[in-house]
């Protein structure tokens, strides 16, 4: 009986995305040495990929990027006595499974399916990321996965990641995918709601994160992607959905974490009106628009 690779390979893809969201997970998973078994199975499993692979395809530049990353980590044990060895090389072993983790992906028939994968997970863990609502709901089977949240940054969002930058990197991808499939996806009315509800979200995840660094970066590519596209009215829609996000973020930390559920019960009746008006009375769109603006400026300054 022949070996279908393909389909064997596939399903490698598909335990190596279940391995390294459970990794993400577990408290502090990517960071905590007692992790680094997990770490070391992901690496079987990207190798065991790397197997069934005829021929390899890499990018010398990125893997002599990760090589000098890695490098990079010793040299202050080196010139001086700032860090441990033993720290470097947990390091270095990450950074090795990032390698793996790219050539799996560099050498995959379907990269799709890693995009999809990405908003899923950042999906669950913005949700998880709302502490006060999900610390409740989530605590016990977090704790039983060995994962839990991380208190160290209070003030912030970052779920059960070590970082509220790479939680909001994670929602920025998520949304540029997002805002792709807009152009691509059967323009109905449910398809549409449902992706500008998720890019609101990911954008209210992104302002709880208070990553400084994710929103100009959200801004800058939303600009210039919208100059690209000579679709400068792309401009005013980032607006708006930044403009309903900061609402909804102060909604939440001055009053409760529950203003959420009522605030997506406006967002979906609000794209769902704004459906009605683009394919009916496109001329009304603007006034209406307007007026919504009028009435989250009048709530926010009230």
């Amino acid at each position: 009986m022949q070996i279908n690779k393909e389909k064997i390979k596939s399903i490698i893809e598909y335990v190596l995305i279940f391995l390294i969201f459970f990794v993400g997970i577990r408290k502090g998973g990517y960071y905590k040495e007692d992790s680094l078994i997990f770490v070391y199975i992901i690496q079987l499993v990207a190798l065991l990929h790397c197997l069934f692979n005829d021929k390899i395809k890499i990018n010398y530049v990125v893997g002599i990027c990760l090589i000098f990353f890695c490098i990079s980590y010793f040299l202050p044990v080196i010139i001086g006595n700032v860090a441990t060895i033993s720290g470097a090389l947990n390091i270095g072993i990450r950074i090795y499974s990032m390698f793996l983790i790219y050539l799996v992906v560099t050498n995959s028939k379907n990269k799709e399916k890693y995009i999809k994968s990405i908003v899923g997970i950042t999906l669950v863990l913005g949700i998880l990321a709302l502490d006060e609502m999900s610390f409740r709901i989530f605590e016990r089977p977090l704790n039983f996965l060995g994962g839990g949240y991380i208190s160290e940054e209070t003030s912030r969002v970052s779920s059960v990641l070590q970082y509220s930058n790479i939680l909001g990197i994670l929602c920025l991808i998520s949304i540029i995918y997002l805002y792709s499939l807009l152009k691509k996806v059967n323009k109905s009315i449910t398809n549409v709601v449902i992706l500008k509800i998720l890019i609101t979200f990911f954008t209210i995840i992104i302002l709880l994160t208070e990553s400084k660094m994710v929103l100009l970066l959200y801004l800058i590519v939303g600009i210039v992607s919208s100059f690209i596209e000579k679709k400068v009215e792309n401009i005013f829609y980032i607006a708006l959905n930044l403009l309903i996000s900061i609402v909804i973020v102060l909604l939440v930390k001055q009053i409760s974490i529950f203003v959420i559920i009522p605030s997506i019960i406006a967002m979906i009746v609000y794209f769902i009106l704004e459906e009605i008006l683009k394919n009916k009375k496109r001329k009304y769109l603007f006034l209406y628009n307007a007026i919504c603006i009028s009435i989250i400026i009048a709530s926010f300054i009230f």
